[in-house]
């Protein structure tokens, strides 16, 4: 009865993104490219990423910037969260805007959702496998790259994410924050995440 009841109100529609981007990778954060794995500040246009859809995919637009927050309460939602090494599968610490999407396979949301691969915000994994918050006292600049398409990236081991884009559909399915924390409930108890989707030859 609760099985029936929960595939009826838990199948979410696509979510279309209506809102301004976050900021894009931060600096140090690898990038998978056709050969290694690259710092996103050392990219070009035309260099080779390896795209979690599509394969090997040009970069066809790169933009640099800063992240500034005050120090003020209001600017706390918008503190970059903080993942630690090893928390997802991630070789190294890993810092991501609050509303980057992880793409991550696991059979929880099989069972949940009816659909493996899912899609959730960095911030619904805060308190989870150690992942918080991150307040920057300075200006942290970031990297956001363009393709022809919109592309899911591989970093830091073979995590995957999917830079919110404004007015575009999300290709895995996107839990809203209420379906994220029952996912997160379920894979702590469970006590481990299977974020890393690819291996890479040259690993």
């Amino acid at each position: 009865m609760f099985k029936s009841f929960w595939k009826e109100r838990s199948a979410p529609p696509p979510l279309l993104l209506n809102v301004a981007p976050s900021p894009g990778l931060f600096n140090g954060t690898r990038v998978a490219t056709s050969y290694s794995w690259t710092p996103v500040e050392d990219l070009a246009v035309g260099d080779i990423v390896l795209t979690g859809e599509h394969g090997e995919q040009p970069i066809t637009g790169l933009a640099k910037g800063e992240l500034c927050l005050g120090s003020t309460k209001a600017a706390a939602a918008h503190w970059p969260v903080i993942v630690p090494e090893q928390a997802l599968g991630n070789d190294q610490n890993l810092m991501v805007a609050p509303k980057m999407r992880f793409v991550i396979d696991t059979p929880e949301a099989s069972t949940l959702f009816e659909h493996t691969r899912v899609s959730l915000k960095a911030e619904s994994l805060i308190g989870c496998y150690g992942i918080s918050r991150a307040r920057l006292d300075q200006p942290f600049p970031h990297v956001t790259l363009t393709f022809d398409q919109p592309e899911i990236l591989v970093v830091e081991g073979g995590l995957m994410l999917d830079p919110p884009i404004p007015n575009r559909v999300q290709t895995a399915l996107p839990l809203d924050d209420r379906q994220a924390r029952l996912l997160v409930r379920h894979m702590s108890e469970r006590k481990e995440i299977n974020a890393r989707a690819h291996k890479l030859d040259w690993i």
